[in-house]
């Protein structure tokens, strides 16, 4: 079986973002799901207030009963195209975005990345999702992330996440806090100690200052002993 995994970078992102917008940022950082969630998405599930956008889980729905509901923030990679797109719309618009078959979504989705020069990746919608996931993972902690898109924790690890090579990038180039103390401890001290002059570094004994200027810390024995006592004292 072949690689079906795919992690949509920046730069393929901006290039598709010329030709279809807003239907690519729900799906590439919200992770909405082509085509049911898209073409149930309306105005009054976007509360501009709190930055919020209310989706329609329709896949978690069950048995007719009311359709689950997750409520992730309106990212800033989002609020911009939502916010255009929002002026745009007619006035007494219920729709966010006109629907669309998903086998339409998939034949324009294919021209657009062929005239951005970009070679289509395997399951198109999904390595969406799932770079949407794998990137909220970077800063958000693991539960909001399901939370938000609308998965369990098994799901999420079985289908979505996925090392990029920006993992390997931050792993060999952070610093290491072991190996900075190990090399601090090797150079007798820490960094800041080990830049003081040599005068700074002792604050007691005395010391003789030579014709060079150079201050010199008098010899001390590491074990001095104690002073005789005077005679008699011990009788008293």
């Amino acid at each position: 079986m072949g690689v079906t995994q795919y992690f949509v970078t920046a730069e393929e992102s901006l290039k598709t973002l010329a030709a279809w917008r807003l239907r690519f940022v729900l799906m590439r950082w919200l992770g909405l799901r082509c085509a049911s969630e898209l073409n149930a998405l309306r105005w009054q599930d976007v509360n501009w207030e709190k930055g919020i956008i209310y989706v329609q889980d329709i896949k978690r729905g069950h048995n007719g009963e009311d359709k689950a509901i997750r409520d992730p923030a309106i990212l800033p990679e989002v609020l911009p195209f939502l916010q255009k797109a929002f002026e745009q719309a007619p006035e007494g618009s219920e729709f966010v975005l006109p629907r669309m078959a998903h086998k339409n979504y998939r034949k324009f989705f294919l021209k657009i990345l062929k005239h951005a020069g970009i070679t289509p990746w395997p399951k198109l919608f999904n390595n969406l999702r799932a770079s949407a996931i794998t990137d909220a993972l970077e800063w958000l902690p693991s539960h909001v992330v399901n939370e938000w898109f609308g998965n369990s924790e098994g799901i999420s690890i079985e289908f979505y996440r996925m090392v990029t090579e920006d993992h390997y990038v931050k792993a060999v180039s952070r610093v290491s806090q072991i190996v900075t103390q190990q090399a601090t401890a090797e150079s007798g001290g820490t960094e800041q100690n080990s830049e003081l002059p040599i005068t700074q570094k002792t604050q007691h004994g005395p010391q003789n200052t030579d014709h060079t200027g150079f201050t010199e810390w008098a010899m001390r024995d590491s074990n001095p002993r104690l002073p005789r006592c005077k005679r008699g004292a011990l009788a008293n």
